[in-house]
């Protein structure tokens, strides 16, 4: 298909992982910049349903419930009166609903990541442990698009910047420390016992900061226990959640009042990357160095490592041994 010939786009972005569309905003952009004509349509889940809702450059969005396959079936019959000329499906894993979903949909082009031995897919990008955005890049430029600027977009949300002013003001915090012990996945997480000795450490190393916990609605009990034990430890210890900071408009917020005074230590932020700007230190769980200073930026994965260039690296990352660089 010739790129002037593309008229309509659909991605398929019903993973949930909020990381990934964070660093991979700037497509939707970079497709209107060159061709403004062309119709970009997200199926998504209610999970990002917001994110993607508020992105101007996205046309349609449709919320997808996977767990029930008749809502897929009329769903993609939905889509089919689209025509649509190109899909895109970065996921890796398939399973034969969404193969059932992809076939029903008949775009002209499926384009999908490591999917060469898939016949549904009329293209795909080889695997070698490329980045979602070198992945994105590729189909991109595949499908004629070029210049490419992959500076990704936070969204920021005025009610929640308000909420945030309002809450720092009425607890008095000034300097303080983010720190989210859950990802999307199982490996992504702490055990309370680790997050607990982690915010010990931290607290005792910038005895001077308060402690903020971001807040993951889906991890409630674990958050809890956390709190439990921080308070058996030290009632006074100057650490605060609010279970009321519930969306990711109210995270994205509080690291951005934070990012030139704190230190983050975080699963998967990459908008606090954006933040905070030079002032950011990947820590290696094999480096022995101090702590970071005030200002910089601290990555600390269970399960990835993430190099001060957003970039993932390969290698599984105990959490117990990601805590040896705060001793």
């Amino acid at each position: 298909m010739e790129f002037k010939d593309i008229k309509k786009i659909l991605f398929l972005r019903y993973d949930g992982k909020i990381g990934d569309y964070i660093i991979t905003s700037w497509i939707y952009r970079e497709i209107k910049k060159q061709r403004p004509d062309i119709q970009i349509d997200v199926v998504g889940i209610s999970k990002n349903e917001k994110l993607f809702l508020n992105n101007k450059s996205i046309d349609k969005f449709y919320k997808l419930k996977k767990s029930k396959k008749l809502f897929m079936y009329f769903l993609a019959k939905k889509l089919r009166v689209e025509d649509y000329d190109v899909l895109i499906d970065p996921t890796e894993v398939l399973r034969n609903r969404d193969l059932f979903f992809i076939k029903n949909i008949n775009a002209k082009i499926n384009f999908g990541y490591d999917k060469g031995n898939v016949n549904l897919f009329s293209k795909s990008i080889n695997k070698n442990s490329k980045t979602m955005v070198d992945v994105y890049k590729e189909i991109l430029e595949n499908l004629g698009f070029c210049n490419l600027d992959s500076n990704y977009e936070v969204p920021i949300n005025v009610s929640s910047e308000k909420k945030i002013d309002e809450y720092l003001k009425s607890n008095r915090i000034d300097k303080y420390i983010a720190m989210n012990f859950f990802g999307a996945g199982k490996r992504r997480k702490f055990t309370p016992k680790k997050a607990t000795e982690l915010i010990v450490k931290v607290r005792n190393e910038y005895p001077e900061h308060k402690i903020i916990i971001l807040n993951s609605p889906k991890d409630k009990k674990a958050l809890f226990k956390i709190i439990k034990r921080i308070k058996c430890l030290d009632s006074n210890s100057n650490i605060f959640y609010n279970e009321d900071f519930k969306t990711i408009y109210d995270a994205i917020s509080l690291i951005n009042k934070s990012a030139q005074t704190i230190v983050f230590i975080c699963w998967f932020i990459p908008f606090a990357m954006r933040f905070c700007g030079k002032n950011r230190h990947h820590a290696h769980p094999k480096n022995t160095d101090s702590v970071a200073q005030p200002g910089e930026l601290i990555f600390l994965n269970g399960c990835q490592r993430h190099s001060a260039d957003g970039k993932q690296r390969n290698g599984a990352v105990e959490a117990n041994t990601a805590l040896q660089r705060f001793t």
